[in-house]
Order: structure tokens, then sequence, then C-alpha cells
């Protein structure tokens, strides 16, 4: 009945409009348009993931590798594509209504005021570019927050929800990838804190915690609120969704789904675009128009963040080993190697001030250059391990222990130390494993910019692997290395190449 009678309304109204929008809930926008136009968005708004040649439903025929956008059954988009809409509407010559009475589709917040008078929720004055993000964020209501590695996007967290907290009565669920994580951002709330008495103190949700809670904010990792009813979610108004490059789109969607009647303000935050598991228009769909801050070059440049220098040292085998092109015996043989170990254990040793070195395999790799260095350290340096198997209160102990002392290596797993870990006395990184994805290479660097006094460059020591010196057709790690540098050349980086001879048990540059 109530459907029938806003098709009259939106019919009487204007004729003539070909494309009529009217507010469904939270996540999705209801369209009426004509068959012709239907088919023309549901080419526009559908797109192929990564990798869907390679499926079994492709290459029997039985599905086109598309994944549209465009609900045609139920008549509706998300929210978040309503920009491109629009503009898609406007450049074809398409006209567009929207029904006001079908409900608000953006909540006005009036927040200047309230941001300017920072003093009053966090103990040290945010950049102009941290505020200005939180404005957007309820300007918009949805969108997706581009905030470089080290740009501070816990302290934007920290601000958008303390204004959330002091002017609505709105309760706030914030998803990250890892229960790490969960403890470092509730840490951050207490730290950023200028009156401790008034601190943001959140319930945390993961493995073996209680889900429920009369608090107002509650911190999980997806996986935890995957698992969750919708019944769970009509308690929360907003979500915030960290490190959202992350997750899968149908990790993202499973949770907003279920916040489709309740979520009056959605914000993802990243700090890259490139690379997401996820595809950026279906990223759009579910949070919204793209905001962004700095670049991490524009960052440095005004002394946001540490400034860098990249050594990317190329080592070259006296004994050239005889892998052929095998991928997966080309790795093994460079992560295993005595030579190779050796001089990744030296370099960490003799670097001043506190090193993390990052692995990828932990048994056949981490374990390894951890063992290797203590036997080579007499003395030199405080050296400590971090991966996947070590407990959650050891690992922030650790982390602590870095943050406050300044001689120490540390040898971690991308895994567990490459993202979103807050732990500023980095001075120099080691890049150990030869890897090639951009958002687990940036994410890596951003560990090493986060600025502290007395710290004025960071170190950043990428290693990679020449084994076949000389030859037209280089070797897998070695095409990795120029995957890397593409990277920094398009973040405009300033790196130095030097090749190092490495065997028979001994270094020569």
């Amino acid at each position: 009945m109530q459907s029938n009678s806003r098709n009259s309304r939106l019919a009487d109204s204007n004729d003539m409009t070909d494309i009529k929008l009217y507010k469904q809930n939270e996540l999705y926008i209801g369209i009426e348009t004509s068959p012709s136009i239907w088919y023309e968005l549901r080419d526009v708004f559908r797109f192929r993931p990564d990798g869907y040649k390679y499926t079994p439903k492709f290459k029997y025929g039985t599905w086109d590798g598309y994944i549209s956008l465009i609900d045609i059954r139920n008549r509706r988009i998300p929210q978040g594509l309503i920009p491109e809409l629009m503009q898609w509407a406007k450049k074809c010559g398409y006209s567009v209504e929207f029904d006001k009475d079908s409900g608000q589709l953006i909540r006005k917040f009036d927040c200047s005021a309230y941001l300017d008078n920072w003093a009053e929720y966090v103990r040290f004055e945010p950049y102009d570019y941290q505020l200005e993000a939180v404005e957007n964020m309820l300007k918009l209501n949805k969108c997706l927050c581009l905030s470089p590695t080290s740009s501070g996007k816990s302290l934007i967290i920290q601000i958008l929800i303390k204004y959330i907290l002091d002017n609505t009565n709105y309760r706030i669920l914030i998803t990250v990838p890892t229960t790490q994580l969960v403890e470092q951002l509730a840490a951050d709330f207490y730290d950023y804190a200028p009156d401790k008495t008034k601190a943001i103190i959140p319930h945390k949700v993961y493995g073996g915690k209680e889900k429920y809670s009369d608090n107002r904010v509650v911190i999980s990792t997806w996986q935890s609120m995957l698992k969750m009813p919708k019944e769970y979610f009509t308690q929360f108004d907003v979500y915030i969704c960290d490190e959202a490059h992350q997750a899968d789109g149908k990790s993202i969607s499973g949770i907003i789904n279920k916040l489709e009647d309740t979520s009056v303000i959605r914000v993802g935050l990243t700090g890259t675009l490139d690379g997401t598991k996820c595809h950026l228009m279906q990223m759009k769909a579910l949070f919204g128009p793209v905001i962004k801050t700095l670049s991490t070059k524009e960052l440095m440049e005004r002394g946001n963040i540490t400034q860098m220098d990249i050594s990317v040292e190329i080592l070259k085998y006296i004994d050239k080993p005889r892998i052929g092109s095998d991928y997966h015996a080309e790795i093994d043989y460079i992560v295993e190697d005595q030579n190779r170990l050796d001089y990744v254990s030296e370099r960490a040793l003799n670097l001043p001030n506190n090193t993390l070195v990052l692995f990828n395999f932990v048994d056949k790799h981490g374990k390894p250059l951890y063992t290797n260095t203590i036997e080579r350290n007499n003395g030199r340096k405080e050296i400590y391990y971090l991966s996947g198997e070590t407990p959650i209160e050891e690992r922030e102990e650790i982390r602590q222990k870095f943050a406050t002392q300044d001689n120490i290596v540390l040898f971690a797993s991308f895994g567990t130390f490459s993202t979103g870990i807050n732990a500023p006395n980095i001075h120099n990184l080691i890049l150990a494993h030869p890897g090639k994805a951009r958002i687990r290479t940036l994410q890596s660097i951003g560990r090493a910019l986060r600025k502290m006094k007395n710290k004025n460059k960071a170190l950043v020591i990428d290693i990679a692997d020449d084994l076949k010196p000389g030859n037209k057709k280089k070797n897998h790690s070695y095409n990795h290395l120029l995957k890397r540098l593409e990277i920094y050349e398009s973040e405009k980086f300033d790196y130095t190449v030097r090749t190092v001879e490495i065997g028979d048990g001994r270094v020569c540059e």
C-alpha cells in the first residue's frame, strides 16, 4: 500500500523524469526508470574481480565474470554509488529526481565549533587534514577516507567518535583486521585523552570475549562480527571500518548488509586503494565517495611524518645457484641461504637505534633469521621475535618495549606488524622478503614513518636478489624488485641502489 502511494506520488510529480530515486534504508536507494535505462545501469555498475578467469564457473561458462552492483530484482542501488549515478545521468542527458518524502538522505552535523575546540578531547593538536577529514565524514555521513600509513588514522577515528559521543545518542561499531589492532586502538583512545577520567574505554570483542555490552563503543575484528546475527547490529547507528583495504567484498558487505536499517554514519578508512581485495567500485558502493587527506610525500614535505631514505641492496651470489625457473624453488633458496641470513643479521645488528625486520615465512625464514642473529649478536642488541604464534599479551609487551627502548632488533612477520601497528620508535626497517604487493609494501614502509622526538629520518633497507647476474632474463625475485621500484617511483620516494656480493661465508661490497 505504501509502495503504491509512493509510486503514484513520484509519477504525479514529474512524468517526464527519466530516473526517480527514493530512500529504502541506510544502504539502498530505490530506483524507478524504464527497462532500457535499467540495462544501461547494469552495464555501468558492474566489474570483474581479480582472478575471475580462474574460477570454475567462468571456465565452464556458467558465469560471465561480472559482479553487478545494481539490484535489478529489488530495483535498487547502494547509496554510495549515487554520486557516480548522478554523473553518469548528466553525461547521458537523463533527468533525475529524488523523493524527499521517502526519508532523509544525509543528516546534517554542525561540527566546526566542536572541532576548533580540540583541546577538550585530545591531548595534542590534530593536524589540519585530520580535522578536515572528520568534518567531511560528518558532512557526507557515508564515505571512504584515503589517508596514507602514518597519517594518524587512529586519531581521526578518535576525534570522529568523540564528536558522536558528545553530540548524539548514537552507538558505534568499529571493526579492525586483527585482535592485536583491537587492543592497540583501545590503547590509543586512552593515550589520546587529555583527561584520563574522560577517556574512551570501548568494549572489545574477539575470540572468547563477551559479545554484548551496554558500552556505546564496540571494537571488534570483522571476523567476529561476521558470525553475529542481524539482530545484534540493530543497536548500532555508526559503523567505522579501519584498514578497509584488507577485507574482501564478501566480508565487508556481510557486515554492512546487517546494518542496512541503522547505520546513519558509515565510514571506511584505508591507506591505499591500489591492490585492494575489494574492487574500488564495490568499496564506493559500501561506504560512499572517496575523500583524501594528503599523500605520503606531501606529509613528508610538510614535516607531519618522518623523512625517509630507501636503500635498495641487490645481493649478487658468488656461487650462482642452479634452481631453474621454478618460483617456489627460488624463494625457498633465497630465504634459506646461509650467506643471505648472515647478511640480514649483520645489517640489523650494525644499525643504530631500533630496527624492525619483516619476513613472510615463519618456520623457514623468520625463526632461522631470529636464531642466526642471536648467535651473531655478542651483546650488541636486545633481540625479539613476533609472529602469529605470539600471544596477544606478549605482542603488546614487545610493542611497548620497542616503543620505549632504543637498542632493539625485532623480527616480525608481515601479518603481525606490517599493518596498523603504532610503534613510532622504528628508526630502521629491513624488508627481508622479496615481495611485490603494493599494499603490503606501503603499509610496511609506513611503520617507520611515524614521528617522534630525536628521530629525524628513517632508513628503509630493501633486500633484493639477483641470482642471474649478467643474464637478460632475470629471476623472479629480481622482477619483484622492479615492481617495488615502480611503487617507489609512483609515490615519489627517493631511493638509492647498490649491489653487494655474497657467498663463501663472506660479504663484500
